[in-house]
This record gives C-alpha cells, structure tokens and sequence, in this order.
C-alpha cells in the first residue's frame, strides 16, 4: 500500500557560486643542461589558477637529479609558477613544463 502525498516543503537556499571555462595551459622552457629552470603557465584573461603542477624530462630518458623548489600559483593567481634546481650537475639535456588549472568564478 502507498500513501497519501505529504506537504511540499520550502524551497532550500541558493547554493554557492559555481565556477565556469575550465581549461589547462602549459608553458615550457628551453631544453639546455642549465642546472636551473623557472617557467609561468598563464590563465587566459579573465580566469584564475586552482590547480597546477610540473613536469620534468631529458632528451636521454634518464632520470634527472633535481628538486622542485617552486610549484606555486602566483601571488595574483592568473598563473602557475615552477622552478627546477638540479641536485647534482649532470650536463644532460632537460626541460620542465608548467601546467596551470584555470577556471572563471561565476557571480
């Protein structure tokens, strides 16, 4: 058996401002043997970072000895900033990219 319908009950709150134009933007830097690399992603106009990260690669897919000093959004947060030290000078080859998570804030 089933019963009667109940009353319909109030409307809830507005919920919080949601976010809109999601995207990734990378940025690389130079491929040399320098024993350090700094490199930005930008947001595109508009948009702010949520999110970023770094990747590190050598032209002989070996494993490179260094340490991510920086992975930071910027102090305004329209980019994703990253720096790479070496730990130990290798003469190899190597490069990192930025990556960058933007959205817009809506409302």
């Amino acid at each position: 058996m089933k019963g009667d319908e109940g009353i319909h009950g109030a409307d809830g709150f507005q919920g919080p401002v949601g976010i809109s134009g999601y995207e990734i933007k990378v940025a690389s830097s130079t491929v040399n043997s320098s024993s350090f690399k700094y490199v930005s992603a930008y947001c595109s106009s508009g948009k702010k970072a949520i999110g970023g990260g770094a990747i590190v690669s050598d032209t002989t897919n070996e494993p490179v000895p260094v340490s991510v000093t920086e992975s930071a959004p910027s102090n305004n947060g329209t980019s994703w900033r990253v720096r790479v030290d070496e730990i130990q000078y290798t003469g190899h080859q190597w490069m990192i990219q930025a990556h960058v998570i933007c959205a817009k804030f809506d409302g």
